[in-house]
């Protein structure tokens, strides 16, 4: 590997991002939280879907017969919840179905 120099550097780690914090206790993670849900859609489907504005559901077919659905993001803020212990807000979930 070889050492590259950046002002920012971007990682995707969702929950995961507190042991980051553990390991870098200077590095700050900030990020917004999405739910989502997996519902059984009974057959295959073949299309995703996209509804316009920022936030609004997304839903992602599977060739499974299962539909995977997300959307209605919390305010962005700094990352507090660790793996397996997520905060899941039914209110949210239920606007997902």
């Amino acid at each position: 590997g070889k050492v590259v120099p950046a002002d920012v550097v971007v990682m995707a780690m969702g929950p995961w991002g507190s042991v980051l914090q553990q390991a870098m206790p200077g590095c700050h993670m900030g990020g917004v939280k999405y739910h989502s849900i997996l519902m059984q859609s009974g057959r295959v489907l073949n299309e995703a879907v996209f509804f316009n504005g920022l936030g609004d559901p997304e839903v992602y077919p599977r060739n499974d017969g299962n539909t995977y659905v997300t959307g209605f993001p919390d305010a962005k803020q700094e990352v507090s919840e660790i793996p397996g212990e997520v905060e899941v807000r039914d209110d949210v979930c239920n606007r997902l179905i």
